[in-house]
């Protein structure tokens, strides 16, 4: 017989690791539990009345629990839901009419509640070691709730074989959490919705508005009309257009990537043009249909890793996989000696980068950079300093040297103007920007492949440096003994406060988001549904036709799914009868501050923000700057940036005394701040240098733009263009205040043809 104190150690040790690698989940039963259907009466039960450790602030009253998806055959997928009333009772207010709003996060597997809690969105935020409140939480202007979708993302439950086919089966599941909440809800039924999300959501929710136009009108749970569905940094389209096709725009926007090399910008616009990427937006656009682009792959099958996907293997792969496309390459590009491709690559940096790359491998160690953090000048020992960046914050110069290649078998970047498209990176113009960065500039060349798409003037993602929420999702209770799971730096509980406080599943561990999300219960399954570009035309006329706006808005410094990849979109949408905007958005709107905060363009239902200092999880980093955008353009009714449908009139917004405006380059562009954070400090680059790339930026966009029957008659522009570069040289030094909130609009050194209405 086994005694019970070994079975009591045994099953402590064997549960979690159940839990973390069961693929399936059941939601849980709480004491109070309702047994009859959805109703009023679950209002009790979900309401959130203990209390949550470390909250020592009141929160509005809310709600938390598992309701059902109806999936056929599948009673245990559920849906988790956390939601927050606006004021005392509105939430529950019959007799309301104010509109209400839904948060879905991407992914796919990103859960709702970890964007809640570490993206400044909801009224709790995650801190560096502990909790704090949240004074731009979306709840102050409507009541919320954030839902993780789809089922098996966070606390939802899925039942086995329960994972969903494709994004219309999301969709079916999504509006069947919906007819549950609106029971235990009754008065959401009538009020109208703003369904809105981020990155991936850009997915699920047109496929999930489509499925709602698909009903019946008595069987639709929710009312859409008056209300919007929207996504920050959306990827409405194919990962080519929101990845690849960008890329020059991107290295526009932080040209700090590429070291200000113009000869790589120019690289890449070549590359760009042989893969056909060069896509030209009209206003309103001409010419039909723009193309759908397809990718031509290099000889490398799988991309940088990405942020929030990196394991320890996928860099070992990577590497393995970079060399495997070296020696696929033809056999004439092998055969020279080890030495002939040594003098060649040390050629190319001396022609290209100014040094060959022999002295170091590392131009600023940690070591060195700590010292230069403390305000002490420090400087690497090299043959060679043509490097020299500045530490903003610490006032002192640290010297920074092009590294070797540290990349064995990524062949050099031969950046003369070949005509043909690069055999070994293809059209990963992403990744060819990128692998260029982390190889040759500083502090990108310190990252080792731990290179962040998301905010690009943050080395290291800012969200990284506070307390995971995994810590506090699955809190500890004091009954408990503290359970390792394996594969996790954290300790979890099987029963703990913040579960049973918030009604989630016993046997589920919530986790920010999945490695790979389950299609079709398959471990590697991908998404098979095509993007809502194939459909869009239709469900832009069903949303006009039943008065549903759509907000598409996008942070100017993400690089992941890119506010380029957003406008190409949208300009090749019919809606309202006309293909795109008719006017370009370039209307300047400003925050609560009265700084600064983007462009916006508004026509026929259809809603365009660029958020300026703001990136991938666009309220990361100006919480407040995204908080005044929901409330104007998705709850509010603002008409800065609308064009007039009789006149073509466009509303706009009185300048602020004293804030200069950005301005834009021909292209859309506007150019993102002048300081890279890293570490403790911030890197600025040479005034010259960023003089000579704006001057050389500006003449090749000028070029484009101006035809060349009319080149003879631009006299007028050629002075306005040296204005443009003269006011870069006065401001290229120029350091914006208050860097660490990103709040401040200090002259950035752009090069463009006007400024911004």
């Amino acid at each position: 017989m086994v005694h019970r104190s070994f079975l009591a150690i045994g099953l402590v040790a064997v549960v979690p690791y159940v839990l973390a690698t069961q693929n399936w989940s059941s939601p849980a039963h709480y004491p109070g539990k309702p047994t009859g259907a959805y109703s009023p009466e679950w209002q009790n039960y979900f309401e959130v009345t203990d209390p949550l450790e470390n909250v020592t602030w009141p929160l509005p009253r809310n709600w938390a629990g598992s309701i059902s998806t109806q999936t056929v055959g599948n009673a245990n997928n559920t849906a988790f839901f956390w939601g927050f009333e606006k004021t005392n009772g509105s939430l529950t207010d019959g007799n309301s009419t104010q509109p209400w709003m839904i948060w879905l996060a991407g992914g796919p597997g990103y859960s709702s509640i970890a964007s809640m809690l570490v993206e400044n969105i909801g009224p709790i935020v995650v801190t560096k070691d502990s909790l704090g409140p949240n004074n731009n939480s979306w709840h102050n202007i409507a009541d919320i709730f954030f839902v993780d979708n789809p089922v098996g993302t966070g606390y939802s439950t899925v039942g086995r074989g329960g994972f969903p086919a494709d994004e219309d089966q999301i969709a079916a599941d999504f509006l069947g959490f919906l007819h549950g909440l609106v029971k235990v809800f009754p008065a959401l039924k009538t009020r109208p919705l703003h369904l809105v999300g981020e990155s991936y959501a850009g997915r699920f929710i047109p496929y999930i508005l489509k499925g709602y136009f698909g009903l019946a009108p008595e069987d639709r749970p929710v009312n859409f009309s008056g209300g919007k569905i929207g996504c920050s940094n959306p990827a409405l389209s194919e990962a080519n257009l929101f990845e690849n096709i960008p890329i020059v725009r991107v290295i526009e926007t932080y040209p700090q990537l590429i070291d200000y090399d113009t000869k790589m910008y120019d690289y890449l616009r070549e590359q760009s043009h042989l893969c056909k990427f060069d896509l030209n937006l009209t206003y309103p656009q001409t010419g039909g249909k723009l193309p759908y682009t397809r990718i031509k792959k290099g000889l490398l099958p799988h991309r940088l890793p990405q942020p929030t996907r990196r394991r320890l293997t996928d860099e070992d792969d990577f590497m393995a996989e970079l060399h495997g496309r070296w020696l696929a390459l033809p056999e004439e590009h092998r055969r020279r000696s080890p030495e002939d491709r040594e003098l060649a690559r040390r050629a190319w940096m001396r022609e290209t980068l100014g040094d060959d790359g022999e002295a170091t491998d590392i131009g600023v160690d940690a070591k060195s950079a700590s010292s230069s953090s403390k305000g002490k000048s420090t400087s690497t020992s090299t043959k060679s300093t043509t490097k020299t960046k500045t530490s903003s914050t610490a006032k002192a110069t640290s010297t920074a040297i092009v590294p070797r290649n540290k990349f064995p078998g990524v062949p050099p970047f031969d950046l003369r103007p070949t005509g043909k498209i690069n055999e070994f990176w293809g059209c990963d113009l992403r990744d060819t920007a990128m692998v260029y960065a982390l190889n040759f500039t500083y502090p990108w060349n310190q990252l080792g492949l731990k290179f962040d798409f998301l905010d690009i003037p943050y080395t290291v993602n800012p969200i990284s440096e506070n307390m995971h929420p995994h810590h506090w999702m699955n809190r500890s209770s004091s009954r408990c003994p503290h359970l390792l799971l394996r594969g996790a730096n954290v300790r979890h509980l099987i029963d703990n406060t913040t579960r049973a406080a918030l009604h989630a599943p016993h046997n589920k561990i919530w986790r920010v988001t999945t490695t790979t999300y389950a299609w079709g219960n398959l471990a590697n399954g991908t998404d098979p549904s095509p993007p809502s570009t194939f459909f869009l035309d239709e469900l832009a006329a069903n949303a006009t036709k039943e008065n549903v706006g759509m907000v598409w808005y996008s942070g100017n410094d993400d690089a992941l799914t890119t506010h380029w990849s957003t406008e190409v979109v949208i300009q090749n949408t019919t809606f309202g009868g006309i293909q795109g905007f008719t006017a370009k958005p370039n209307t300047s709107w400003f925050d609560d501050e009265g700084l600064y905060a983007g462009v916006v363009r508004q026509e026929r239902g259809w809603t365009y923000g660029l958020l300026y200092s703001a990136g991938h999880q666009t309220p990361v980093i100006n919480p407040a700057r995204s908080v005044a955008f929901i409330r104007d353009f998705f709850i509010g009714n603002s008409k800065v940036g609308a064009v007039d449908p009789d006149t073509g009139a466009i509303t706009t917004q009185a300048t602020p005394a004293g804030v200069e405006i950005p301005n834009i380059l021909p292209d859309g562009v506007i150019t993102g701040q002048a300081e890279v954070h890293y570490k403790t400090g911030t890197v600025t680059w040479p005034e010259a240098t960023v003089v000579a790339w704006n001057a050389h930026v500006s003449s090749v966009l000028y070029a484009e733009a101006t035809p060349t029957s009319t080149k003879s008659k631009t006299s007028t522009k050629t002075k306005t263009q040296s204005s443009v570069v003269a006011s870069a040289t006065a401001s290229a030094s120029t350091s914006s205040s208050a860097k660490a909130s990103a709040t401040a609009t200090a002259t950035r050194s752009v090069a463009a043809t006007s400024s911004v209405p």
